[in-house]
Formats: C-alpha cells, structure tokens, sequence
C-alpha cells in the first residue's frame, strides 16, 4: 500500500468502521471502575493519617479524598487553610480567589472535603475539589512542643501548644510574623 491508497483508506468507510468496532471493544478498557484495593475497599482516602503516610511521589498520583476534619488554621488573604482530624493534619490546596465567600471558615469548624492529593514541601497535601461546613466542633487537642522529640512528632501542619518567648517579629502584608523560642528546647 502507497501513501496515496493509505491517505483513501483513512477517509473511507471501512476505516471508519473499524474505528467504530475498535473504539466499541476498548471502550471498556478506559471506562473501568475505582480501583479496588485487597479487602473491597476502594483507593479513595477517608482520613488525613492515610494522606499523611503517602510519600510524596504517591501523593503526586493524584489520589481520590474523601473525608470529614476539622478547620484549625484559614487565612483567605494569605490563602492558607490547615485541617485534621483524629488520624492526621494536612494543608489543603485552595484555588478560589480570597474574597470567595467559602474562605469564610473558623478554627473548630468541622467541614466535608473531597479532592486529590497533592505532592507538598514536607508531606503530601489535599488539593480541595469540593468544601462544605458540615457544622462547628472544636478545635483537637494540640501536640505539646516541650523537647525535640516533640517537635520531631509533630508534623508539618499539625495543631501544636509550646511556651517560651517572642524572640523577634516582622510584618509581612497586613500580616504579623514571629519568632518564637521554645522554652525547654531554645527552638
């Protein structure tokens, strides 16, 4: 076969045809269903501790988020929002311009997320797709930072307590920037 009787061959009917059949038997191929992991259960992420143990390369794929936690940190202007619930925390991916009336959250809120994750600095992060205030709760217990270990535990974005002093600040913005020493460890 020629070029030519190539180039007839591509706009005639039978290709056509074969396009349709083809197309008809791997249709099915690319229109599966969720993956199903061992146990029935689906590769959907129900909470931040199964976020929070992807790798960052994992947390590059993309995964499907499910998930109910709680709003301890929202900062329209600097477009910031920090989750967590009993398993984990999490920084959440806000693409929505800061005057958007859902920017409106309060620590303690407790709200419904779904989206993807997202490879972050430290950890993987949840790219929100679709965010509802369920209802207000309260804020979680903070992670006390009293020694290195502590702050070795405590992870990035997660809902912490320490004491020690403000060792200087600087504005940034309309925003107010500190230093802080902890205490016990000089950190």
């Amino acid at each position: 076969m020629n070029a030519n009787h190539f180039r007839r061959f591509l706009t005639s009917r039978v290709c056509g045809n074969i396009a349709r059949v083809v197309s008809a038997v791997l249709a099915p191929v690319f229109v599966l269903p969720p993956l199903t992991l061992p146990g029935g259960q689906t590769n959907v992420l129900t909470n931040l501790g199964q976020v929070h143990a992807l790798s960052l390369l994992d947390g590059k794929d993309g995964r499907p988020v499910k998930l109910k936690a709680t709003v301890t940190y929202c900062d329209p202007e600097w477009r910031i929002m920090f989750i967590q619930d009993e398993t984990g925390w999490a920084y959440v991916e806000r693409h929505l311009p800061s005057n958007d009336p859902s920017w409106k959250l309060h620590p303690g809120q407790l709200v419904d997320l779904e989206g993807v994750t997202s490879p972050g600095v430290i950890q993987c992060n949840v790219n929100e797709q679709k965010l509802q205030v369920a209802c207000q709760g309260k804020l979680p217990v903070p992670a006390l930072l009293n020694n290195d270990e502590s702050f070795e535990k405590a992870g990035d974005a997660c809902w912490a307590r320490a004491a020690g002093f403000i060792s200087g600040f600087k504005t940034m913005g309309t925003g107010l920037f500190s230093t802080c020493k902890c205490a016990r460890t000089g950190r």
